[in-house]
């Protein structure tokens, strides 16, 4: 019986929970599937499914800001007011497409722009170094990404010794905390610990 009661607790409170759902379409209807929805200022957040559909819990009462976005749409800004728990509240949202203007680009044999962008990066190398050795972040995620027919050689250099993947961590923490990331090493979780590919995490 003991051991049941932390589980019987933890349904009880989730059921506590206020939700706000609806569909995430384009401007012709279509549903916009994996779309980022999440409360403003907070990690509470989901995403919606190949249907459009989506699922927000919200664990108080209170007036939310919902934001939506998806690449290549403009973010949409909804205000929402749960009165009390177990509300269900149905939000149907509409995403326009953004319309991206690129300024004229100028193609020249004769000048490369990138060479002072280069040279200003070699000349600073030492002082860019110390500014990104270490920093603080609300919040680390680190993805997974697996590589298919990865070349031994990349610029170069020899680049066998990933052994086609890159594990890695996800690590959430409430508004307020923050961590202190060191680049060279990682020891959190994830199995990677070579240099420079992870960071060791620290809460502060």
């Amino acid at each position: 019986m003991n051991k049941l009661l932390p589980f019987v607790l933890f349904v009880w409170s989730a059921a506590l929970f206020s939700q706000i759902k609806g569909t995430v379409t384009d401007t012709k209807g279509k549903p916009i599937a994996f779309a980022n929805i999440y409360v403003k200022d907070s990690y509470s957040s989901t995403s919606s499914n190949d249907k459009g559909n989506y699922t927000l819990n919200i664990k108080k009462p209170g007036t939310y800001t919902i934001l939506y976005q998806y690449l290549g749409y403009k973010t949409s800004k909804q205000v929402v007011t749960v009165i009390q728990s177990l509300q269900i509240q149905a939000v149907d949202v509409t995403l326009v497409e953004e319309d991206i203007q690129l300024n004229e680009v100028i193609v020249s044999k004769k000048i490369n722009p990138a060479n002072g962008i280069i040279k200003n990066a070699i000349d600073n190398r030492t002082e860019n170094s110390k500014k990104l050795a270490r920093y603080t972040a609300d919040f680390y995620s680190r993805g997974i990404f697996r590589v298919k027919d990865l070349p031994k050689k990349f610029m170069g250099q020899k680049i066998d010794d990933f052994d086609e993947s890159i594990d890695a961590i996800l690590d959430r923490e409430q508004p307020g905390s923050s961590y202190h990331l060191d680049a060279g090493h990682h020891h959190a979780g994830g199995g990677c610990d070579r240099p420079g590919l992870g960071s060791d995490v620290g809460r502060a």
